[in-house]
């Protein structure tokens, strides 16, 4: 592990504008597919009502439907370029924009593939505890048991997150399907357990104030709170060009590491 983050942390010294550049392109194409999806949702409703066809919400649930899935589909695929290009400038390559869109584009089945087998893998891990709230606690809930639940269910998703997002560098790193990609997800948490699961959890975190929808959230903070404002950009900014290269990099090497051994169990 921690020859992975050594091995991250010298590779990002040497060619930061690498990674820098990689983490712009996916937060710059990630806003882009956000407003193109919901400018076209606007488009559609603005259509309907000069049409006067907004009394039927089925349409309007459909088409929210499909664009929603266009939009998961695409990012699906630019986090699957993401990640190749942090792999190819750990290894001393570097990813233009157009590489970037072609691979994103050439591999975007197989990454959303990971992303609805992983959704699916987080709904089947939590059905048990929404069947028990619906049906026994929600009308007998003791002290604190709404919050219970809620930590149990972020378990549960963590843990199917722990096998999805090894998937997906997986197929990243090695350009295989979706089934080949949970193969060596499964192999990484056999032959890592505790410690790869403590790794994830650094990941998860950095992940987390690296995400796009950070820098949003920021601009809704009063600007009398200017100090605050300021802080959650500086952390955003830090988090996306910095930290989240180097974490999400050395992860990744890591994956690649434990995959890679042989007679390892």
């Amino acid at each position: 592990m921690l020859n992975s983050i050594n091995r991250a942390i010298g590779t990002y010294m040497k060619r930061p504008l690498f990674f820098m550049k990689s983490a712009f392109l996916f937060a710059l194409f990630y806003l882009l597919t956000l407003f193109a999806v919901v400018g076209l949702f606007l488009i559609f409703f603005f259509a309907m009502t000069l049409l006067g066809m907004t009394k039927d919400i089925v349409p309007f649930v459909v088409a929210g439907a499909i664009l929603f899935l266009i939009f998961l589909y695409l990012t699906s695929a630019f986090k699957g370029a993401l990640f190749r290009a942090f792999y190819l400038s750990a290894n001393g390559q570097k990813m233009g924009i157009r590489d970037f869109c072609s691979y994103a584009l050439g591999n975007g089945s197989t990454f959303f593939g990971i992303f609805i087998v992983s959704i699916f893998f987080v709904a089947l891990l939590n059905a048990p505890i929404a069947a028990i709230y619906w049906f026994y606690l929600k009308d007998n809930m003791f002290q604190y048991g709404e919050i219970i639940i809620g930590v149990i269910s972020l378990g549960l998703t963590f843990l199917a997150e722990f096998f999805a997002v090894p998937a997906m560098m997986g197929a990243a790193i090695y350009g295989t399907g979706v089934g080949r990609a949970f193969s060596f997800a499964g192999t990484f948490a056999k032959r890592t357990h505790i410690a790869g699961l403590l790794f994830f959890a650094v990941y998860a975190f950095v992940w987390l104030t690296s995400y796009p929808g950070l820098l949003y959230v920021s601009t809704l903070v009063p600007s009398a709170f200017l100090i605050l404002f300021l802080f959650l950009f500086l952390v955003h900014f830090v988090a996306m060009f910095i930290t989240y290269p180097i974490i999400a990099t050395a992860f990744m090497l890591y994956v690649e590491k434990k995959v890679a051994m042989k007679g390892k169990n």
